[in-house]
């Protein structure tokens, strides 16, 4: 974890949950499963609503780069130029879109 003045701390984990998809750590957090870690956007409406509440705000996780990654040779579809666009424009410097 990282905390907003860049110092970095790591953190051991160990409980009776595991999961490896987002969507089903999402749902075990939202039915009160305990506290779990995920992009703000993806529980934005839990948040708004007060079915779940930020703990740790100082907090975040390190980010992660994103890449994407097509053949030279091949003439990209128009609506997959625009959405490697959207991407470029939305995530720069960003992680995730959280910012």
């Amino acid at each position: 974890m990282v905390q907003s003045d860049d110092e970095r701390y790591q953190v051991a984990v160990s409980g009776r949950f595991s999961a490896n998809n987002l969507a089903t750590c999402n749902a075990a957090v939202i039915n009160g499963l305990g506290i779990g870690s995920s992009p703000r956007w993806l529980l934005q409406r839990e948040l708004e609503q007060g079915v779940v509440e930020e703990v740790l705000a100082d907090f975040s996780t390190p980010g992660m780069p994103v890449f994407v990654v097509w053949p030279s040779s091949v003439k990209l579809p128009a609506r997959t130029r625009a959405f490697i666009d959207f991407l470029a424009l939305r995530w720069v410097g960003d992680t995730f879109g959280e910012g």
